[in-house]
């Protein structure tokens, strides 16, 4: 089986766990639109590979949520919306969500789970909320990887901002992110990640900041 039939039936079983009286055609709709965003080409890091990434890291924590599933579909769509000038990706991210929440014939209630959710992948912020806090830093726990893994994300989010930006642009504005993440007290909001990842991502932004400003 191949990653992208994997992929497709963990969306459809989450699907049909959240109601199994859904019509499979509309299971296989939105999973063509999710196939289809996150192979966009402006795209390089956001893409079907950080869905993975943060579904299996989901998976070693799936205990610690209140409301895992609905944890696990704000995660397909949180970066379903992904413009680089746009500074309301999220929350275009969270109507896609709540339309396809309505479509799929899930209630009101969850929808509105997953509005909080979507929106606690805002960056830098505390998002209130045990979920929400989770997702937020599973979201950017890549911080918090080897330093090899720390420079293929870098070289991504790099090629993903210089479609749309000089390098200087990227350069400016990646220094001011990352500072801001550095001094905006702890990175995580939970100590589950920050015992996992708090030192050596303050290790991998320090470095990357060093390597930026010389």
């Amino acid at each position: 089986m191949d990653n992208l039939t994997r992929m497709e039936e963990r969306w459809s079983t989450l699907v049909v766990e959240l109601n199994p009286e859904v019509p499979r055609e509309r299971i296989k709709y939105w999973w063509l639109r999710l196939l289809n965003v996150y192979l966009e080409p402006h795209r390089h890091y956001h893409t079907l590979k950080h869905i993975e990434f943060g579904l299996s890291r989901l998976d070693e924590i799936v205990g610690e949520f209140k409301d895992p599933k609905a944890a696990e579909f704000a995660w397909w769509f949180h970066d379903f919306v992904y413009y680089l000038k746009s500074r309301t990706n999220e929350y275009e991210s969270s109507r896609v969500a709540i339309k396809a929440a309505e479509d799929l014939g899930l209630s009101e209630a969850f929808a509105s789970r997953i509005e909080h959710l979507i929106m606690a992948t805002v960056h830098p912020m505390v998002p209130e909320g045990r979920d929400e806090q989770l997702l937020h830093d599973l979201d950017i726990s890549i911080l918090g990887e080897d330093w090899n893994t720390q420079l293929a994300y870098r070289k991504q989010i790099r090629e993903e901002y210089l479609s749309a930006y000089s390098p200087e642009e990227f350069r400016v504005g990646r220094i001011a992110f990352l500072r801001a993440v550095l001094t905006g007290g702890p990175i995580f909001c939970t100590e589950l990640f920050r015992s996992r990842f708090e030192k050596r991502a303050r290790r991998n932004i320090e470095r990357e900041l060093l390597e930026a400003t010389r």
